[in-house]
């Protein structure tokens, strides 16, 4: 699920985003060193494998593929 980061909260072994989720703000909780990888503002991706959470940067690299036009003419 598409989200954005709103706020960051360094501890001594984690980092804490709140992020907004549709109308929800959730917090999640990353490890130490990925959180020079987000800011607020930052949109991401969100999604859970057995319960856990994981959050990606959304990037160029998630654009949609039909989106892309031929150039022949």
């Amino acid at each position: 699920m598409c989200s954005i980061v709103l706020e960051k909260e360094i501890a001594e072994y984690a980092c804490i985003l709140s992020v907004a989720v549709g109308s929800e703000v959730v917090q999640v909780v990353v490890p130490r060193y990925q959180e020079k990888e987000f800011k607020p503002g930052d949109k991401v991706l969100l999604s859970t494998k057995a319960f856990v959470p994981i959050v990606r940067k959304a990037d160029a690299s998630f654009k949609d593929p039909s989106s892309k036009r031929s150039s022949k003419g």
